[in-house]
């Protein structure tokens, strides 16, 4: 059963992907573009790193990602202080433009999905896969220090 869980969240992951995909293509993006626009959307001058945190991320990944979006014109990245080695990030005017197309693209999915859910249903479904994944953050986390700690000891 628990196994069914993971290619459920996968499978339901995927068709998003997909489904983005179409939003996404007349604007020469891919579908990884689309959470990093709405991150910074929500949270502007944001640092690339706290993105990274916050989606969990891989940083190598999302610096190729930021600097295409930022040719694209899509992102701007400014040094600022009080960390001159960070870049926060904005978006541009069409950026901007993109963001409510992203959104509309992500209820229509959503709602379409959720249709034969009730309100309950659906409330109580969110607030479990919240909790998912807030434990799988906390999961790699630890997971992440104990292999740290244990690279450290052989050293």
């Amino acid at each position: 059963m628990i196994t069914l869980l993971g290619k459920y969240v996968a499978t339901l992951y995927r068709n998003e992907l997909k489904y983005i995909n179409t939003v996404m293509k007349p604007y020469g993006l891919g579908y990884s573009s689309y959470y990093f626009l709405l991150y910074i959307s929500k949270n502007e001058g944001t640092s690339q790193k706290a993105l990274c945190r916050s989606l969990s991320l891989d940083e190598a990944m999302a610096t190729r990602a930021m600097k295409r979006l930022e040719e694209e014109g899509f992102v701007l990245r400014k040094r600022e202080a009080p960390n001159p080695h960070s870049n926060a990030l904005y978006l541009t005017e069409k950026g901007w433009e993109l963001v409510p197309k992203i959104k509309a693209a992500l209820t229509e999915l959503w709602s379409g999905l959720t249709e034969t859910l009730s309100p309950e249903e659906t409330d109580t479904l969110t607030e479990l896969l919240h909790t998912l994944v807030k434990n799988a953050s906390s999961q790699v986390l630890e997971k992440n220090e104990k292999e740290d700690s244990s690279h450290g000891q052989s050293q």
